[in-house]
């Protein structure tokens, strides 16, 4: 991974080329004793740990937001917003000034709203 962002031939690198990374990459890709390799490599994560070299975030694989009026079932592949459906306690179909207020469609008979019929697909 490193090697990618911080090697001379890395697709991601997009700072100045670092000799010393290089080096110290080109000594473990032609290392043969297993125990050499393993303290090359922990060289390198210390180099880049105390060059401060980038800065890794925590980035949680699902974040989801919805209120106890909001059914959502979350998908591992993708975030299906258009398979959500609202009850009658959300504040899209509570009374507003004496009217209804209805957000994506009108409510029907059969239970709460859902934005799965008649939109697109893309309720963002």
């Amino acid at each position: 991974m490193h090697r990618e962002f911080f090697g001379s031939d890395g697709a991601f690198r997009a700072g100045p080329e670092l000799p010393v990374f290089d080096k110290l990459y080109t000594e473990m890709a032609t290392q043969l004793d297993g125990s050499q390799l393993v303290q090359t490599a922990e060289q390198i994560d210390r180099y880049v740990f105390e060059e401060a070299l980038a800065l890794f975030l925590c980035a949680p694989k699902a974040l989801y937001a919805v209120n106890k009026h909001v059914s959502f079932g979350p998908y591992r592949t993708t975030f299906e917003l258009a398979e959500a459906e609202v009850d009658d306690e959300h504040w899209s179909r509570t009374k507003k000034d004496g009217q209804a207020f209805l957000g994506a469609q009108s409510p029907s008979a059969s239970g709460p709203t859902s934005f799965v019929s008649g939109s697109s697909g893309n309720a963002c």
